[in-house]
């Protein structure tokens, strides 16, 4: 992974080129963006042995119902472990009361290669960023599984474009990585997430030692009693917000 650190470290130079007109309506919607409009011709080249510069996104977005260009938007990079990238039914109400924009990538999940997820979620703020009005502040990432160990990947590289991170149900440790950010990363905001029968329990517990140990202060542990290897309920989502927008302290 940190060999492609150097040539992603000035995304947001590249980004921003292009803007489109997307369906700012409330509810779900799709959005496609080829690679090379994302990120510009020298950015596309910088991607060039991950994908071509050809390469369509195919984004699923949930725009919240209050969303109002001059009152900017939050955004909620998912990155799933599955081909689909929908909203959670039971989680809309809680991105409305945030204010928040999911952006997911769909057909990708855990069969595709790491660097490619690393450039989806990239490619997910800096559309979202193109099309809509947002907090730069409020820019999240968050992962299920195989997806969680991914945003983590994310949290190491890119700690000044996204300032929240949450882990459910899988992370990483910064360890095998030597060019991980971590006095970038102290900034920002991390929960760890599992169920209490979740098999990747323990693992989630070990690596949140591991960032409180390298004295990461903003960090917070939620083990879901009776939850297996699952994705939360609203109630315990809006936890992860509160704690994200700093409403609540650390546990």
């Amino acid at each position: 992974m940190s060999r492609i650190v150097a040539a992603f470290l000035s995304i947001f130079a590249w980004g921003l080129l292009v803007s489109a007109h997307a369906d700012q309506s409330a509810g779900e919607s799709e959005a496609h963006a080829k690679l090379i409009d994302l990120f510009g011709e020298v950015g596309a080249q910088s991607y060039a042995e991950i994908l071509p510069a050809d390469h369509q996104f195919d984004f699923e977005i949930y725009t919240p119902a209050a969303y109002d260009p001059a009152k900017p938007a939050g955004v909620f990079v998912f990155v799933s472990p599955t081909v689909m990238g929908e909203i959670p039914d039971t989680w809309r109400d809680v991105f409305d009361n945030n204010n928040m924009i999911w952006i997911s990538v769909k057909a990708s999940g855990n069969k595709r290669p790491a660097l490619r997820r690393v450039v989806e979620s990239l490619a997910s703020v800096v559309y979202a960023q193109n099309n809509y009005a947002v907090d730069p502040a409020r820019f999240y990432i968050g992962g299920f599984s195989g997806g969680g160990r991914i945003t983590s990947y994310v949290s190491m590289f890119y700690p000044d474009v996204f300032t929240g991170s949450v882990y459910i149900s899988g992370v990483n440790s910064f360890k095998d990585e030597p060019n991980a950010m971590l006095d970038e990363m102290k900034k920002n905001r991390f929960v760890f997430m599992a169920g209490s029968e979740d098999f990747n329990r323990r693992e989630t517990e070990k690596i949140f030692k591991e960032y409180k140990k390298a004295g990461f202060e903003n960090i917070s542990l939620m083990i879901i009693q009776s939850m297996g290897h699952s994705i939360p309920d609203a109630g315990k989502l809006q936890n992860v917000f509160d704690y994200l927008e700093g409403n609540t302290a650390s546990q």
